[in-house]
């Protein structure tokens, strides 16, 4: 086979994407503005930022159990549970974790504190069961 006629850089890179071009831009644009209109309450764009920064936050605390530094995991924890509008699922997981930051601290009666806490606000009976264990000391 001979030499490629396109030049060797075009043959490394993918075709850049451009974007369609709509004829009617700013009709297509002001209908989005107003279907997206109808559910931009305060609340509802609060329930969907924060439910999805506490779901990153609180995966990045996990990971900071983990990979066993649990003074991270402090850190990001405190900052979740800081803020008012947080959901009482994610509240009583970002307690569990703290209780078992605490624990692998070697603090046994602060992580038993955390973990009250968070088996009051589960309602799943899986989850309190699991947290029943770990306060009575079973692991």
């Amino acid at each position: 086979m001979g030499p490629s006629p396109l030049p060797a850089a075009s043959r490394l890179r993918p075709p850049r994407y451009r974007p369609p071009v709509c004829a009617n831009a700013s009709i297509a644009r002001s209908e989005l503005d107003d279907a997206l209109a109808l559910d931009r309450s305060p609340a509802r764009l609060a329930a969907i930022a924060g439910g999805l920064a506490e779901a990153g936050d609180l995966d990045r605390a996990q990971k900071a159990l983990w990979t066993n530094r649990p003074a991270g995991a402090q850190t990001i924890l405190k900052d979740i549970l800081q803020k008012p509008a947080l959901s009482r699922r994610d509240r009583a997981r970002a307690s569990k974790m703290m209780g078992d930051a605490e624990a692998k601290k070697g603090n046994r009666v602060k992580a038993a504190v955390w973990w009250r806490k968070s088996f009051q606000l589960y309602d799943d009976p899986e989850e309190r069961a699991k947290v029943a264990r770990l306060i009575g000391g079973e692991r």
